[in-house]
């Protein structure tokens, strides 16, 4: 049983550990690249500006319904 105890301990220090030192590099990451003589360039964008769609609006129009026809469409509801 202390061997498993001490298993979890050690891993959960390593997990822990190991996201710590990612998260310190990410963080860091522009002026360890700026210090090394790259300059990042900024991510181009997902879609380009000459490829969005327009947004189309439908609009249904419907034809007004004779007399004798809208009466019977009442009563049935």
């Amino acid at each position: 049983m202390l061997h498993v105890l001490s298993f979890a301990l050690f891993s959960t220090v390593l997990v822990v550990s190991i996201g710590a030192i990612i998260t310190t590099i990410r963080a860091d990451l522009p002026l360890i690249m700026r210090a090394l003589g790259v300059d990042p360039l900024p991510a181009p964008p997902i879609r380009p500006e000459g490829e969005r769609r327009p947004i189309r609006i439908v609009r249904v129009v419907r034809q007004p319904l004779s007399g004798q026809m809208a009466l019977s469409q009442r009563a049935a509801a």
